[in-house]
């Protein structure tokens, strides 16, 4: 190489080198708030977000647990008009007529759907009603009997205490073993 361009080539270098190393300039990492305005933009850019709203929350009525001294649901499965309703809570009403459930909701639901009817094993064509009281008032009945199952919607929203009241127009049953008509809520499940 010749001399003259040799020397000319190295303090170029030399200047380059200079620039990149010796300069004062501080080496920027203090994060996004130091970084230029176009860098900032393009790093802090999210893609939006959609929220969904969250699932409801339902609970079976078979997985309620009666207040007190009042009998629990029957729980299983239950047949109802030809349809077999594999979550049921019922009332086996023996030799009486009448009995009822009291559950602590905890002004915790918002509805209660089930759909109502009579074990198509019952002794007999009992006539049965089923009364729901919010709170010591009234907020649904209905009536059923063998063959002919009621479906329901009741409104819950801040209630603490559901009463579930079971009568039938008779008390037929077999004595021996106290059989007779099972009344019940089929798929009931209330929502949060």
């Amino acid at each position: 190489m010749n001399p003259a361009l040799r020397l000319i080539a190295v303090p170029t270098l030399a200047l380059v080198v200079a620039a990149g190393c010796g300069s004062s300039q501080k080496v920027n990492s203090a994060g996004p708030a130091a970084r230029p305005a176009a860098v900032q933009a393009k790093t802090s850019t999210k893609a939006p977000t959609t929220t969904l709203p969250p699932a409801p929350v339902i609970t079976s009525m078979s997985d309620l647990v009666a207040l007190g001294g009042a009998s629990s649901p029957v729980r299983g499965s239950i047949k109802i008009n030809g349809t077999v309703y594999e979550n049921a809570a019922s009332w086996d009403f023996g030799c009486g007529n009448a009995g009822a459930w009291e559950f602590d909701l905890s002004r915790s639901y918002k509805k209660l759907t089930a759909v109502i009817g009579v074990d198509d094993g019952a002794v007999s064509t009992d006539q049965v009603t089923v009364k729901l009281l919010a709170d010591g008032n009234a907020i649904g009945q209905a009536s059923t009997q063998l063959g002919k199952p009621v479906p329901i919607e009741v409104n819950l929203e801040n209630v603490l205490r559901l009463r579930v009241e079971f009568s039938r127009n008779s008390t037929t049953c077999v004595a021996e073993t106290g059989y007779s008509t099972n009344a019940a809520f089929a798929d009931g499940k209330l929502t949060k």
